[in-house]
């Protein structure tokens, strides 16, 4: 059974819906997602601020487990900042192997209070808000079963097993969620949600989005990540992209099981720990999973994860 919005009966729909938006091929999330990643040029000021080249730079690459000689030579008249800036360029070759996240660890353990280069460190216990919906006159899907096995996998979980679109706000509620997943049916852009009352009430992504830009502005709330576990919902993803860390989404039809089966790998791959964040831990689940199973191929390689 799959997860995309096939209805018994008209429902009430939000926002007519857009042209279709093209989506580039999900192999180029997977292979650019593999390239090696180097710093933002804030992250490199903060760097140069607190590491600067010599013996602080050194160590911090020593701790990270590289060999510091490797590193680029003091040029006289050079300052600080160019001199992580060349460093960043050999990291982008992929010269030392995983540095962005091996250096950050570091980082991070020694101060973890920055703000411009430990807010995407993995916190101790991820949180996350759940949104599932299977109101009646849509196709069946397992919500509950779905939310159960976040729990299993230790992310601490507030649920709503049927969301209505209120139920967005619930962002704003301390502790605040580090992840949003929305379990639903989807038709493009547009998501299934329930009404109140067991009934499918529609809402445009747009909608969402415009949601978490005002929690941003007005709470300076930013989620670390947007989970959209509904079938073809890379049209919902495009809408939200920017406003969380990463946006995990579909290109492809899935059924209910799988759909299922991709949550359990994501956040069991999250929960122990194997990825730091949302988006390397969905790119683990699939590949995870097209292994055990080669009719699963097509969910890897559909698999959008946008930054």
């Amino acid at each position: 059974m799959l997860r995309e919005m096939m209805l018994d009966h008209t429902v009430q729909v939000a926002n007519p819906l857009p042209t279709k938006i093209t989506h580039n091929s999900p192999r180029r999330f997977w292979e650019s997602f593999l390239m090696p990643q180097g710093f933002s040029d804030l992250e490199l000021s903060e760097l140069a601020r607190i590491y600067p080249p010599g013996g602080p730079a050194n160590m911090l690459f020593r701790a990270a487990g590289f060999n510091h000689a490797e590193l680029p030579t003091e040029v006289a008249g050079q300052n600080r900042i160019g001199w992580w800036q060349l460093t960043n360029e050999i990291i982008e070759t992929g010269s030392f192997p995983d540095a962005r996240r091996r250096i950050l660890r570091v980082v991070c353990q020694g101060r973890p209070e920055n703000q411009v280069l430990c807010r995407h460190t993995a916190p101790t216990t991820w949180r996350a808000l759940f949104l599932g919906a299977s109101p009646s006159g849509t196709q069946p899907i397992a919500a509950d079963r779905e939310l159960s096995l976040l729990v299993a996998a230790g992310i601490q979980t507030e649920s709503c097993a049927q969301a209505t679109v209120r139920d967005l706000d619930r962002v704003l509620v301390e502790p605040r969620p580090h992840i949003l997943h929305v379990s639903c049916h989807a038709n493009g852009p547009v998501l299934v949600f329930d009404n109140g009352h067991g009934e499918p009430v529609t809402l445009h992504a747009e909608d969402i989005a415009g949601s978490l830009r005002l929690f941003a502005g007005q709470h300076g709330v930013r989620l670390r990540a947007v989970v959209v576990n509904a079938c073809r919902s890379q049209d919902a993803a495009r809408c939200l992209r920017g406003l969380a860390d990463v946006i995990v989404a579909h290109g492809e039809e899935i059924t209910d099981d799988e759909a299922t089966g991709f949550a359990d790998a994501l956040y069991g791959v999250l929960g122990s720990g194997l990825a730091d964040e949302v988006g390397a831990a969905a790119m683990l689940a699939a590949d995870r999973m097209a292994r055990g199973d080669s009719r699963l191929h097509r969910l890897r390689d559909g698999l959008v994860v946008l930054r």
